[in-house]
């Protein structure tokens, strides 16, 4: 369920469905998907036009897992 402030993006967000462990899933959504999602970088290509990488992390990093 999205709450007002969460990215508007969070429902459709593929990068979460990459993720080996719910653990380090649940930790990105809650820094940027339910805090501070202006500073996500997937987030910042969305606002230019964009899609990002789909191995393309919130932060930046890449899941090179997810890159083959």
């Amino acid at each position: 369920m999205k709450d007002a402030q969460d990215c508007p993006n969070i429902i459709k967000c593929p990068i979460y469905e990459k993720f080996k462990t719910e653990l380090l899933k649940n930790i990105y959504i809650s820094k940027y998907c339910k805090k501070d999602y202006e500073s996500c970088v997937r987030y910042q290509y969305r606002l230019k036009g964009q899609r990002p990488p789909d191995y393309l992390l919130p932060d930046g990093k890449t899941l090179e897992h997810a890159k083959n």
